[in-house]
């Protein structure tokens, strides 16, 4: 939420590692580490891994629900949502 709120809200530049760094410290993350990590690109394999799946599945937005064979992207309603478990037979608990 941080990182949403001051790319949206106030407007800063979430590309800039020092502004990354001050938000990992306004989530109580331990600034030093994160800056470490954003420089040294630690988990770069790891994101890369995430990248790579995501393209093999034909993901293109975020959110993207898949179930089974059936896909719903972006922004939905709640009923949208609710047809596509019931479609998968999934019952509400």
């Amino acid at each position: 939420m941080a990182v949403f709120k001051a790319y949206f809200v106030d407007g800063k530049n979430i590309g800039k590692i020092p502004t990354l760094v001050e938000l990992a410290a306004s989530a109580d993350l331990p600034a030093d580490e994160a800056e470490k990590v954003l420089i040294t690109g630690s988990f770069k394999a790891a994101v890369d891994g995430d990248w790579a799946i995501s393209r093999a599945l034909q993901i293109t937005a975020v959110p993207t629900f898949i179930m089974r064979q059936d896909r719903l992207v972006g922004a939905q309603p709640y009923e949208a949502l609710q047809g596509l478990m019931e479609s998968n037979k999934i019952r509400r608990r």
